[in-house]
């Protein structure tokens, strides 16, 4: 059930992390090394010197795990910039799984160990529930996501369906047992924008709350070496 929220939609927006985020699917590390890793979020530790107001927001305690493991150094340099503001831990599950065939044991493992994760590296759980590339729900979610003590969930894969469209940018999901988690599809409908002019005209044109709010997400992503992006 959707509930529409309309006198708390502005609560994602304002919370969600603002900045660049990276976007790994971590079964290509069958095929690519960790240095990609090294190289990716060491260039953001850079930046965040070069350029003092610049974030940088990465999902899944997995690959923060493998930077501790393998990297020890520059996941110090992670936790030094997080408590800073700029380094964002977000999601707060292991990897951004799949949420159709596993069962709601499995899901519930999922966030059990990456909050567990990122409180005991990083002081604290994430507040926000970061999935935008799965291309279904499990109607558990909701209840889970709140159990986990998380408020907000964004994703973003099923506003690109042909047919079945969105009938809201923002609104409250309602889950099995009755339990409502605030929800964002950003309305540019990627989740590696590359910030261009026709991006954000049509995040503008898209934003069903545009005329009562000022905020709204657009995810920015450079990386993506998968799809032949530049590196």
């Amino acid at each position: 059930m959707i509930l529409h929220g309309f006198g708390l939609i502005a609560k994602l927006a304002e919370n969600a992390p603002e900045g660049k985020h990276t976007f790994i699917i971590i079964i290509i590390i069958i095929t690519v090394p960790l240095i990609i890793y090294f190289f990716s979020w060491s260039a953001q530790i850079r930046y965040m010197v070069d350029y003092p107001d610049y974030k940088f927001v990465a999902s899944q305690a997995q690959q923060f795990a493998w930077m501790k493991e393998n990297y020890p150094g520059l996941f110090k340099r992670m936790q030094d910039k997080a408590k800073e503001g700029k380094f964002v831990p977000t999601g707060g599950t292991w990897v951004e799984m799949d949420c159709n065939i596993p069962s709601g044991e499995s899901l519930v493992r999922q966030f059990l160990l990456g909050q567990k994760f990122f409180e005991k590296e990083f002081g604290h759980k994430c507040t926000e529930f970061w999935l935008p590339d799965t291309f279904g729900y499990s109607a558990q979610l909701p209840q889970i996501i709140k159990g986990a003590g998380m408020e907000f969930f964004l994703t973003q894969k099923l506003s690109w369906n042909l047919f079945n469209k969105m009938p809201s940018n923002t609104f409250y999901w309602q889950g099995l047992d009755g339990t409502s988690v605030l929800t964002h599809f950003p309305p540019a409908d990627t989740y590696c924008s590359e910030a261009n002019v026709k991006e954000v005209r049509k995040k503008q044109k898209k934003f069903f709350f545009i005329n009562s709010m000022r905020t709204v997400v657009l995810i920015w992503a450079q990386t993506d070496f998968v799809h032949g992006r530049k590196f």
